[in-house]
């Protein structure tokens, strides 16, 4: 039974469905939800070797359906593989699962319940999404408790929870919005009143700067106007927060998505100097939280957890299949340039933001030449073996491999999947299954 707190909730989501989507765009658009990549997310949090054939996945909170529908497209060619969708507004479950008929997508089950109320799925799930939810409810940490339940013992949950630092000015208008209509309780008028104070906000007000990196406002229609400044429970957190939050639940803490984990390095910012050498002798929590207040933009913290410690691809285990993620260049090319000019040490710039640097051992042209997402790491160190004679030396073999993928693997450019595990479709060959349908 949902209690007072969610019902509140509720009330909002059923009046406002959050976000706003019309089920008609799915014909020609898929959103990507950057915490649902099943590529990264079974390589950074289920070593590599997730069964897709058989994968078992959980929405909690699924709201109008963006993420449910990026995994549902993701998991489309197994048929044994199922989604449930949990959220307790109707209104935001009709419009998901409009979206899923447009798609004809039936790989779905569709609960209108309370996340609370599935006991049944103890211990069921190999994924779970639980995006924007927890930090809506009465107890967050009652939440995350909850869904620990519910999954695998080796699963992954990728969460997001507000950030405190990045939405200060929006934590200024809610309160605000409660001095000046508090007694109001109708929520359209509500809503005109948070446009005429917007709108008409003095150049010294905060929001001037946030409106730069926060966009429901502008964006979002009235649905993103309440979840933003009329939201009736709402809370954030600061990174250190954030690790007691997931340590309180005796969950281990894998690492945030790209880009925000490029966002909390220091090498995004221009430190120099002491003040660089200062900050980079800290361990890495504190470096965390020292950028997300020198940021002062980041507005969402998204992550992954898992029960286990050891939830990433090992790098040792030869029957893993090393491939580029998201990342186009030619392998062969790349190669023959650092042969051409002797590099010790290559920088390679991706998508024009992240910069990929490395040092070049004996055996990395040959390894960079073998990466083809087809050879597992065992017929690729034999294809340099095979070229470089008896004379090999499998210590620094395996060096140069490592130094290459923990350099591209940190922006995600790299991942790993055990030569058991299916490749799954890119993001790119998605939408034209359904464009096939309506062309």
């Amino acid at each position: 039974m949902p209690n007072v707190v969610e019902v509140v909730v509720n009330d909002q989501y059923e009046n406002y469905p959050y976000p706003e989507r019309n089920p008609e765009n799915e014909k020609n658009q898929l959103l990507f939800t950057i915490v649902d990549d099943l590529e990264i997310v079974n390589s950074i949090g289920l070593k590599g070797k997730a069964d897709f054939d058989n994968f078992q996945v959980l929405v909690a909170g699924g709201g109008t359906g963006d993420g449910l529908i990026y995994l549902a497209e993701q998991l489309r060619n197994f048929p044994n593989s199922k989604i449930v969708y949990c959220d307790l507004s109707a209104a935001s479950m009709k419009i998901a699962q409009e979206r899923a008929v447009v798609r004809k997508l039936d790989n779905i089950t569709w609960l209108n319940k309370s996340i609370f109320e599935l006991e049944e799925y103890t211990e069921r799930f190999d994924y779970i999404n639980c995006s924007g939810v927890l930090h809506h409810l009465e107890n967050p940490n009652s939440g995350l408790d909850y869904l620990k339940k519910l999954l695998k013992s080796d699963g992954v949950l990728g969460v997001m929870l507000y950030a405190k630092v990045g939405r200060t000015a929006v934590y200024q208008i809610q309160e605000l919005m409660k001095m000046i209509a508090s007694d109001e309780t109708d929520l359209k008028r509500k809503i005109s009143l948070v446009k005429d104070t917007v709108d008409n906000r003095p150049q010294t007000n905060w929001w001037n700067h946030s409106q730069s990196f926060l966009f429901d406002y502008d964006n979002g229609g009235e649905a993103g106007v309440v979840d933003l400044f009329l939201h009736s429970q709402d809370r954030a957190y600061t990174v250190g927060e954030l690790f007691d939050f997931v340590e309180a639940s005796d969950l281990h803490f894998i690492d945030f998505v790209m880009p925000q984990r490029y966002e909390l390095m220091p090498e995004a910012y221009s430190f120099r100097g002491d003040l660089l050498k200062r900050i980079k002798g800290k361990e890495k929590k504190k470096q965390q939280a020292i950028i997300e207040l020198y940021s002062g933009k980041i507005t969402k913290h998204i992550f992954y957890v898992s029960k286990g410690k050891e939830a990433k691809a090992n790098l040792k285990d030869l029957d893993n299949i090393p491939f580029y993620h998201k990342v186009e260049f030619d392998r062969n090319q790349l190669a023959d340039q650092i042969e051409i000019n002797k590099y010790k040490n290559v920088a390679l710039n991706l998508d024009g933001k992240y910069k990929v640097t490395f040092a070049v051992g004996e055996y990395s042209c040959e390894i960079i030449r073998n990466i083809d997402g087809k050879k597992t790491l065992d017929e690729i160190y034999s294809q340099v073996k095979s070229k470089f004679g008896n004379g090999v030396n499998v210590s620094d073999l395996e060096n140069d491999f490592e130094a290459l993928y923990n350099a591209m693997n940190k922006f995600d450019a790299m991942l790993l999947r055990h030569r058991k595990c299916h490749k799954l479709p890119a993001l790119s060959e998605l939408q034209p299954v359904v464009d096939k349908m309506y062309s």
